[in-house]
Formats: C-alpha cells, structure tokens, sequence
C-alpha cells in the first residue's frame, strides 16, 4: 500500500485462473473472506510469518 511503512497483508478476490477443488479448494470473494468466521486465524497465521519467517522477513526487509 502507498505510504505502508511495515509490512501488510489484505484479502483479495482469489485468483480465477483455476476451478474451485481438491488443490485451490472454494475460493472466496473479498466479500465473504471478510465475513468468514476463520478470518482472524487468517490474520493471526499471515501476522506470524511476516514476523519469524527468515525468507520472508529477507525478502521484506533486504536483510
């Protein structure tokens, strides 16, 4: 986001590329995803890796 001085995470719409199913499972509008009731476990699994995950927080921040 323009001006985000830390890391951010967002629901989207998903991807339509490819079917709902066994791989993708039911993919949400941005809608619903905002009204789904694991919402917050979303947050607090996106949260955790932006915070502790080596790759991801080199990739973030350069270092």
């Amino acid at each position: 986001m323009a001006g985000q001085t830390t890391p951010a995470s967002t629901v989207v719409t998903a991807g339509l590329a490819n079917p709902d199913g066994p791989l993708f499972g039911l993919k949400l509008d941005r809608e619903a995803a905002l009204q789904h009731p694991r919402l917050s476990d979303f947050w607090a699994a996106s949260d955790f890796v932006l915070e502790h995950d080596p790759l991801v927080r080199g990739h973030i921040y350069g270092s």
